[in-house]
């Protein structure tokens, strides 16, 4: 993860290990096959959507104009009663983890890496 991940609170590099424990059925398979190979996924993210102050950065064409795109928004109606939905129209964060967030998902089911 990038050192502004958790800044402007603090200035740490951080990483993230997942690590998920083995079902007692593929703890038996691997003591019956010896060692295991196994896919990695690893992923560097490099933006995170904001600066080393916690200002919102964005992404931007070749000319340094802010890339604009619609974003759907979901609120409840002012009585409370009904979930409306309307798009805006404003810039997108430049932020990897959402895109690193797919390619995981894509990883679990065996699909492009």
């Amino acid at each position: 993860m990038p050192v502004e991940a958790f800044l402007p609170q603090v200035g740490v590099q951080a990483s993230l290990l997942f690590l998920q424990k083995l079902s007692e059925v593929e703890r038996s398979i691997a003591y019956d096959t010896g060692p295991a190979e196994y896919d990695v996924f690893m992923a560097i993210a490099e933006k995170v959507g904001k600066d080393r102050r916690g200002v919102p950065v964005h992404v931007r064409d070749e000319d340094g104009a802010e890339i604009i795109s619609n974003h759907t928004i979901q609120y409840l109606s002012p009585d409370k009663t009904k979930l409306k939905v309307r798009t805006e129209k404003r810039p997108t964060l430049d932020d990897d983890l959402p895109r690193i967030a797919q390619a995981y998902r894509e990883f679990k089911k065996g699909g492009a890496q």
